[in-house]
């Protein structure tokens, strides 16, 4: 039996830059290790390991257009072998997770659009997706 947890956010951009803001905020390690993009601008794959002797945890994003921007839906999923979340880190990792990208790369500008950037020093995940999965994030 596997500890399954959901969340969801909505981004007002289109998912092409709120796909950009996943990429960076996944591309920080750790906790997020082996992260592919398993569909381009829509959906990604990682797993969360925010210590080293903690497990991974499988989380899934997706990326759905919406009228209004992008609807983000993150998913957790624990080894088979966890039969519970006594200390609430499956949760942690969504909150974590959209804390960092709503946090780090919305910027509202003065005209009340929504641009997402990137920071600057943010290493590259191309090379990690390469090690991990043998193809690009």
């Amino acid at each position: 039996m596997s500890v399954r947890r959901q969340k969801d956010d909505h981004f007002d951009a289109t998912p092409p830059a709120v796909a950009a803001a996943v990429r960076v905020v996944l591309s920080r390690h750790p906790p997020y290790h082996c992260t592919t993009e398993t569909a381009k601008d829509a959906a990604f794959k990682t797993n969360v390991k925010p210590s080293w002797w903690l497990l991974g945890t499988d989380m899934t994003i997706e990326l759905q257009s919406s009228p209004t921007g992008t609807q983000i839906v993150a998913k957790t999923k624990s080894q088979w072998f966890i039969l519970g979340d006594v200390f609430d880190y499956y949760n942690r990792y969504l909150r974590d997770f959209f804390r960092m990208s709503g946090r780090s790369y919305r910027v509202t500008l003065p005209s009340g659009r929504l641009d997402v950037r990137h920071e600057a020093h943010c290493p590259s995940a191309y090379a990690r997706s390469v090690a991990c999965s043998g193809g690009p994030v």
